[in-house]
């Protein structure tokens, strides 16, 4: 055969084998083989559980994409495929370009805090459109205060998008209230602290009538005249009475048996929880005793911790056991509109946060006794 006709019988083969790679399976050496070898060792080794991982080949480079749970699930990943030790042919690199997932908080906490001319947020919101969203509306809405956002994005915020609009109502609330907090925990928004002036109860009350859909609000506000309770609802002025004169001395007496108690007591939680140790039961339960016989009594429960870990955690740590508290006492019939929490975290340290018996001496729950509303 000359040197012309094999020509022409290499670029027929060379032809006859493009078109029957448009109709057959991927033949062997060639880049859809090599692509469909790397499918299947990319199952074989990722398993199901890697069903958030995709790969791709260009060129000589495997590349990885996906959404990772975690760093350690990336590094999980990089651990079971490796890198660039050619596991589907002759590939020179494995690139990652996988995007770590914000972690998931449960509960999901969000909290701004105002007193004495400052604002705190603290806490996680679900992205970071949501997180900037509410930071301007902070600095729109108290340009007078010295604001502080610790706040940190994590899934599992409820309500969707609906949560941006539950926390900028609960912003708008918290303008009207002269030191107080607003929580949104999961579906829940809670309004807790003192009005400025009677006048605005029926403004946040308006408020708090059309929460955003999935949502529902506690309103834990005080104000002359009025009994905290559900949203919409100012409550009724008390019924008049005939005034005990013995009251007011049996009410101090109630209230020097509740600072003597509480200063010679300690709450104890498990380390780094927000679980109550068991022995710390025993004041609780005298503590509710007290509150119930003292019946116009109102407690703050204030958490605190040390310096150690970051200020975002600890601020939620220190009102998830202000919380723990409130819940136990709760659990004891204790009404719950006589108790409000607030986390201060690290920032109202009681000792040095540089010794260890320092760092002791500032994780602590502090109480705040006020007689009735």
């Amino acid at each position: 055969m000359t040197a012309i006709a094999k020509l022409f019988v290499g670029a027929a083969i060379v032809c006859a084998l493009g078109l029957a790679a448009q109709f057959v399976d991927p033949l062997p050496g060639s880049k859809a083989a090599a692509v469909e070898k790397l499918s299947a060792l990319a199952e074989e080794r990722l398993g199901e559980d890697r069903a958030w991982a995709q790969t791709r080949l260009d060129g000589q480079t495997i590349t990885m994409t996906g959404d990772a749970e975690s760093e350690a699930e990336l590094d999980r990943l990089k651990a079971e495929f490796g890198r660039g030790d050619g596991p589907a042919g002759p590939f020179t690199r494995v690139r990652y370009a996988v995007e770590i997932l914000p972690p998931i908080a449960d509960p999901h906490i969000w909290v701004a805090e105002r007193y004495a001319g400052a604002v705190i947020l603290s806490g996680n919101a679900p992205n970071e459109a949501a997180l900037a969203a509410i930071e301007a509306d902070m600095r729109d809405l108290f340009r007078d205060d010295e604001i502080t956002s610790g706040v940190q994005v994590a899934r599992g915020a409820a309500g969707g998008e609906n949560w941006r609009a539950a926390a900028g109502l609960a912003l708008r609330a918290l303008t009207r209230l002269e030191d107080g907090a607003v929580t949104i925990e999961n579906a829940v928004i809670t309004i807790s602290g003192t009005l400025r002036d009677a006048a605005d109860a029926g403004a946040v009350l308006d408020l708090l009538a059309s929460p955003p859909p999935g949502f529902r609000v506690i309103d834990d506000i005080r104000a002359p005249g009025r009994t905290p309770g559900p949203a919409g609802d100012a409550g009724a002025p008390p019924a008049a009475t005939i005034p005990d004169p013995a009251e007011p001395q049996r009410r101090q007496a109630c209230i020097a048996d509740v600072r003597t108690l509480i200063a010679g007591n300690a709450v104890q939680f498990e380390l780094g929880a927000n679980d109550l140790a068991p022995a710390s039961h025993g004041f609780l339960d005298e503590l509710s005793d007290l509150l119930t016989t003292c019946g116009g009594i109102r407690l703050e429960i204030i958490g605190h911790t040390d310096s150690i870990g970051r200020a975002s955690r600890n601020r939620r740590l220190s009102l998830l056991r202000a919380d723990a508290v409130a819940d136990y006492l709760g659990a004891k019939g204790i009404a719950r509109d006589r108790l409000a929490t607030r986390g201060a975290g690290e920032n109202e340290p009681v000792a040095s946060n540089q010794t260890a018996d320092g760092r002791a001496a500032n994780r602590r729950i502090q109480f705040a006794i006020s007689d009735g509303p």
